[in-house]
């Protein structure tokens, strides 16, 4: 059986990990392998390869500068390419300066990863934040299939040509061998933009673009259902919710869990609370909002602007109907470990 050899931005282990990191470690857990990506420290310099074994997977990671994380990944990555994927072009940014970051943190990605690489490997990329490590894979050498999935959106072609250098991007993803998206509309984007505004042509079922014919398609990517179901019955997640009880009552509890993001409606979701507490007088004092929000990109000005609209609301609605025994909203923002989320649900 071929090694699965992961990579993504970021490599998350513990128990408060997203939605990525679940997927990537769940697959890992079940059918070995390697998973490479960023350490999460920042240093002087880009690089500082170190691995560690995680049992059924190895882990190796690279540390980045101070330079490169901000311009990489909270500039071109988090003010660019995430707005614009998410039909937002008016919050996104991008800077020359940015996206020259956003090519060499790849070029140096493929750099460390290359050595690790074995003859029959399987590389699985992840995310917005490596569009273009396919191609400097294949610069480098590396004749191994590789796929890579996008875990946000893919908008219509006219957001996509917008972002600067549009084409260069699209002819990097044609390096690899099979492009994964959430939904068949994302999907038809993509089609759309090779086919009718990069002049390629769909073949086969596959997709040329230049002298590369590649396939794309929809897959669901998800968590080992079995593994969180037993954390939830762990005395762990019991006791929690045990606490979380006594703490909270019998009242009817509406609980939201999300990055702190503007791509998550938090705004809209305290103010339709807000109304149905206005039209709904019979409710007050027998219905909580428990929202927790995971703190995200807090070095991007928008979502510390976000972050401050967030607190704004939850005090506009707490003080207008809070009770001496009652707060319509609890809102914490802090990343919550999934045994205490897992008590909640």
């Amino acid at each position: 059986m071929a090694r699965i050899v992961a990579v993504s931005n970021r490599i998350a282990l513990g128990k408060s990990a997203g939605g990525l990191a679940l997927g990537v470690k769940s697959a890992l857990d079940a059918a070995g392998g390697l998973w490479f990506g960023w350490s999460g420290e920042t240093g002087e310099e880009t690089g500082n390869l170190q691995t560690l074994d995680q049992g059924a997977y190895q882990v190796a990671t690279i540390d980045l500068s101070e330079s490169d994380y901000h311009r990489y990944y909270e500039g071109y990555a988090n003010r660019g390419l995430w707005p614009a994927l998410h039909n937002r072009l008016d919050l996104a940014t991008f800077d020359p300066e940015d996206e020259a970051a956003y090519r060499r943190v790849n070029e140096t990605f493929a750099e460390h990863l290359v050595p690790l690489l074995e003859p029959g490997d399987l590389v699985w990329v992840h995310d917005y934040h490596l569009l273009l490590l396919g191609r400097e894979l294949r610069r480098r050498g590396v004749a191994q299939p590789i796929g890579f999935f996008l875990h946000t959106p893919f908008p219509p072609a006219e957001v996509m040509t917008a972002i600067p250098h549009a084409g260069d991007m699209l002819a990097a993803l044609a390096q690899f061998d099979l492009l994964g998206f959430q939904s068949r509309r994302d999907l038809i984007n993509f089609r759309d933009l090779v086919v009718n505004e990069e002049g390629g042509a769909a073949e086969d079922g596959r997709l040329r673009l230049g002298d590369r014919r590649f396939a794309a398609d929809v897959f669901a990517i998800g968590i080992d259902t079995g593994q969180v179901a037993d954390m939830a019955r762990s005395e762990e997640s019991l006791a929690e919710g045990r606490e979380l009880t006594q703490h909270l009552g019998d009242r009817r509890i509406l609980i939201g869990a999300d990055r702190l993001d503007y791509t998550k409606g938090l705004p809209e979701r305290f103010r339709a609370f807000e109304r149905l507490l206005d039209d709904h007088p019979d409710l007050h004092r027998h219905v909580t909002l428990l929202q927790l929000a995971a703190p995200s990109r807090e070095g991007v000005p928008e979502y510390q602007q976000m972050r401050e609209q967030i607190e704004t609301l939850e005090g506009h609605v707490n003080g207008r109907f809070s009770d001496v025994d009652w707060i319509p909203i609890h809102y914490t923002y802090r990343t919550v470990e999934r045994p205490r989320l897992l008590a909640l649900f």
